[in-house]
This record gives C-alpha cells, sequence and structure tokens, in this order.
C-alpha cells in the first residue's frame, strides 16, 4: 500500500472525482454526501453527530473537521464552525474516510449541541 500524503484542499477533491468513477464501497474509503442551506437560513455553528460509523476522519467543504470513534469516545460530535458552511445557494460538502464499519443509511447528523463526555470504552484486546 503505498502512502499519499494530502496536503492540499484540492487533493482531497480529486480523490473523490476518482472514487465517484471506480468507487465499490469497500473499507477503508471515502463516503460523502452533499446539502444546501435553504434561502432563508443562515449558517450557524454546528455539530456533526457520525453515530453509527466506525472510526475515521471528517471533512466539510474540503476542510478536516477531526478524527471520530463515536463506539469509544469521548468525544462524539464534532465541532462544525458557522464559516465553514457555504450560504445558499452553494451546495455543502460532507465527505468521511471510514476505516471500520458503515452504518446502513450511511448519513450523519448536523445538530446544535455538543457530546463531549461519553464514557471512553477500551479493551486490551
Amino acid at each position: 500500500m503505498d502512502v499519499v500524503p494530502l496536503t492540499r484542499n484540492q487533493d482531497v477533491s480529486e480523490i473523490l472525482h476518482i472514487l465517484r468513477k471506480e468507487g465499490d464501497g469497500k473499507l477503508p474509503g471515502f463516503f460523502g454526501g452533499n446539502f444546501k442551506l435553504s434561502p432563508e437560513q443562515q449558517p450557524l455553528d454546528t455539530f456533526l453527530d457520525p453515530t453509527g460509523w466506525g472510526k475515521g476522519v471528517a471533512y466539510v467543504n474540503g476542510i478536516n473537521l477531526g478524527r471520530y470513534w463515536p463506539m469509544v469516545g469521548p468525544q462524539i460530535r464534532l465541532y462544525l464552525p458557522a464559516p465553514f458552511l457555504r450560504r445558499h445557494p452553494e451546495e455543502n460538502r460532507i465527505m468521511l474516510f471510514e476505516v471500520d464499519q458503515v452504518p446502513g443509511d450511511r448519513t450523519v447528523k448536523l445538530v446544535d449541541q455538543p457530546l463531549l463526555d461519553s464514557p471512553a470504552n477500551f479493551s486490551d484486546s
């Protein structure tokens, strides 16, 4: 396996372009989706909730929000500052680099509250 550094936001976009053509849903892999704010909505600080996913790294509009591992914690939801979101009519892109498991519905939620103090679940196995 070759390691390829992602040094520019455009690198992530190029990977997505390739995956749209060749992606097979195998892990590890990139998973993405788009959404638009409604015309009357202003971007607000929010949190990305990856509950149901395994572990990986989340990006919004090419910006790395950080790692997630909801089964282990303690941080479950990732902070998404308002300036990272694009106003209507532009599209926003959520991308996850997932290494462990994918939920059947392949969705994440954007919520208005953090979830920071979940018990950390570690095992020695």
